[in-house]
């Protein structure tokens, strides 16, 4: 979760988060989002699967994304 301080650098903080991850050697990863927060559109898109999850209580749309091979 984004304070809101950092809101409108979700963009570059996701390709960030798929650089390393491919860095790393991840092969996928998964981004939990406040059920609150509309549908995203492209994440859907990438996305192999989109599911509802509870993590502590709070519910999250997750999104399970490939992530490219570098």
């Amino acid at each position: 979760v984004l304070d809101e301080e950092f809101w409108g650098m979700g963009v570059g903080i996701f390709k960030d988060v798929m650089k390393w991850a491919s860095e790393f050697g991840h092969s996928e990863i998964v981004l939990h989002l406040l059920d609150t927060r509309p549908e995203y559109k492209f994440l859907s898109k990438m996305a192999f699967r989109v599911y509802k999850s509870t993590i502590f209580g709070q519910h999250y749309k997750s999104y399970a994304i490939v992530v490219p091979i570098a």
